[in-house]
């Protein structure tokens, strides 16, 4: 057993306020400990341990039960359940020993008490060295430390609070992990602190969990007496933060404070009041429907789930196309795929209006959302492009036509080449010609290929799966993109359209392909891609793809083969369509016959304006702003304590 004696700080519940402004927090009766321990065979390794509190009563001091190995010593971890795997061992620096890390996973999701935090908010560590006695009786003493502070949303209002999501940047501006995998550290003086990280439990680089939820069951606000709602947080200095509020009637309130936000360790933070005012949503159908569509803030957005693509409008007659009526009528939407964790949150689909609704935060990415019958059967799924506005070039061909040009490839976050790796980010998302949905290597995914050729329809029921054949298509059909129609299949946003081969031709000065690096309209040189000048004088960047191999559909950038692959909506009469596609130093090739790659190579797309389409405007985001807003402090003591047995 392990007696923890009387303290002012760590432990499960938060107490009265004291004198001073604390609060203490007590220990629940069924809260448990992580002990981590050494065996005296294997001091390489710690094993854990679960202790629980045997207590009836909440109370500064608990008896924990349970077992654990002969060791040196012990790392303790507070709750038991966020232990993730085996301490990280760490080199000492400056003279001072080495000592391992532990390696825990933050929930992203709190339960709402009132008055009180989430039970196991607040994660707590402790390090002792046993002494060994010859009954091998342990003592010495355990001191926990509080990992955590505290952000109160004091709320006023009319309605009942159902969920809080809280994102935020760090002090560099970047997307914070607000939980998810971190690491309990220790300081030069031997103190823990918990440190966030954007890598998973098996090693594997990849984004940490962006957001907090705070899970609240119908609270009722008050008009005069503000409600608190209390959410744990990593300590840190935070730039922006943005809450999402939610109300059992599916209401939103999306706030945004551009004022700094410091989460002290064992502190409490209190926001000043503030009266919760609907968000209304944007509709982004409201000047017409497309499979893709632009979101350059975060706040709430809606679009028709009942029309497929650009609607009837895209349908093209005697074109043997899937079906001749636009019009669904879904009775769910899921989302499929988001390439960055919480870029889509709180979707729902209103059934008898058919508008699919989704709050985005305001990170950048992109999402794929599906609409299914009752059976579960998707019917269509559609593109979210989380970017900023994206501008539009105006290209002066070989021809002397001009185009409006998207400054950028479906899907890119990013226009230009940037520095370093930044140019990935302006690769974009992937396409096999003909269908409308991207393809974005997704490692959460066991069905990223099929090898078998596709009908349409199977293609609308398999959204995120490459077809490895050669041609994806059973029946061949040319009609699926157009030149001269935006088609129900096109994968661009609103007011946009699959380009054709034309745009590019002058990218050479005879208009043709060319393997003479005299000849290429171009400034500068290859650095992952090419800025191409369309109009004698301005650029445009592309870059090479990191293409997707579609024998796997894994991503991959193949050694020794930089180059660009851009499908076209043109055809040449085959069942090859046509596309454009750069070389590096050796090559560049102008809407080339692409016989020997056919449908099913997933390539860039570059959107061009649809003629006679007129507003190109992104809806415009309204927001509560409360850059004014302040912040009151409070205090969570740490905890000494003292286990023996």
């Amino acid at each position: 057993t392990a007696t923890m004696e009387v303290g002012d700080g760590t432990k499960a519940l938060l107490g009265e306020t004291e004198e001073g402004g604390y609060r203490s927090l007590l220990w629940e009766s069924g809260d448990s400990i992580e002990i981590l321990c050494r065996s005296l065979d294997y001091v390489s390794s710690y094993t854990g341990h679960k202790f629980v509190n045997i207590e009836t009563q909440d109370s500064h001091q608990a008896v924990f039960e349970g077992s654990m190995c002969r060791s040196y010593d012990v790392l303790a971890i507070y709750p038991h359940d966020i232990y993730s795997y085996n301490p990280i061992w760490s080199e000492g620096t400056d003279g001072n020993p080495g000592y391992y890390k532990s390696v825990v996973s933050i929930p992203s999701t709190q339960q709402y008490r009132e008055n009180n935090i989430s039970k196991k908010a607040v994660p707590m560590a402790a390090y002792m060295a046993l002494k060994m006695e010859n009954d091998y009786k342990i003592s010495g003493n355990l001191e926990f430390r509080n990992l955590y502070g505290v952000l109160v949303l004091n709320l006023k209002g009319e309605d009942k609070v159902r969920t809080i999501t809280m994102t935020a940047a760090d002090s560099l501006g970047k997307v914070a992990s607000l939980s998810g995998f971190g690491e309990i550290d220790r300081t030069a003086d031997g103190y823990h602190i918990i440190k966030m990280r954007n890598v998973t439990a098996d090693g594997m680089a990849e984004p940490g969990t962006s957001y907090i939820t705070l899970e609240c069951p119908d609270v009722q606000l008050n008009t005069v007496v503000p409600t608190p709602f209390h959410i744990a947080l990593p300590p840190g200095k935070y730039s922006s933060f943005n809450l999402l509020i939610t109300t059992s009637e599916g209401k939103v309130m999306l706030v945004e404070s551009n004022k700094e936000l410091v989460i002290n360790r064992s502190k409490i933070r209190h926001t000043t009041p503030l009266v919760y005012t609907e968000t209304v949503a944007i509709d982004l159908s409201e000047r017409g429907t497309s499979n893709s569509y632009i979101v350059s803030n975060a706040g709430i957005y809606k679009f028709n789930a009942s029309v497929i693509g650009n609607g009837a409008e895209g349908i093209k007659p005697n074109a043997n196309f899937h079906t001749s009526d636009p019009s669904i009528s879904p009775a769910s939407v899921e989302l499929l795929w988001e390439d960055k964790s919480g870029l889509i949150s709180s979707l729902t689909l209103d059934s008898e209006e058919g508008y699919a609704t989704f709050i985005t935060s305001d990170q950048e990415g992109n999402a794929l959302i599906a609409a299914k019958d009752e059976e579960g059967t998707i019917l269509w799924s559609w593109h979210i492009w989380c970017t900023d506005k994206p501008g539009e070039h105006t290209y002066i061909n070989y021809q002397n036509q001009t185009f409006n040009v998207m400054d950028r490839n479906l899907g890119a976050t990013r226009a230009d080449r940037g520095t370093g790796e930044e140019w990935i980010e302006s690769v974009g998302l992937h396409y096999q010609w003909g269908r409308k949905d991207p393809f974005t290597y997704n490692p959460n995914s066991n069905e990223r290929t099929i090898s078998r050729q596709l009908t349409i329809e199977e293609s609308i029921l398999f959204p995120t799966r490459v077809c490895t054949n050669n041609r994806w298509l059973i029946t061949e059909n040319m009609y699926l993109w157009s030149d001269s129609l935006k088609t129900i299949y096109d994968p661009c946003p609103v007011g946009y359209k699959v380009a054709p081969k034309a745009i590019w031709s002058g990218f050479t000065t005879t208009g043709q392909n060319s393997q003479n690096s005299e000849e290429y309209e171009v400034s500068g040189t290859y650095d992952k891609g090419w800025n191409f000048i369309y109009d004698g004088t301005n650029t445009a960047w592309y870059p090479a793809n990191v293409r997707a191999d579609y024998w796997s559909g894994v991503y991959m950038q193949y050694p020794g083969e930089e180059n660009g692959r851009y499908w076209s909506s043109s055809n040449n009469g085959s069942p090859y369509q046509l596309s454009f596609y750069h070389y590096d130093e050796f090559n560049t090739n102008i809407y080339s016959d692409q016989s020997q790659w056919e449908l099913s190579q997933p390539y860039n797309v570059r959107c061009v304006a649809d003629e006679g389409y007129v507003d190109t405007s992104l809806p415009t985001v309204s927001v509560d702003k409360i850059s004014s807003i302040g912040y009151e402090s409070a205090h969570i003591e740490a905890t000494a304590t003292t286990p023996e047995g």
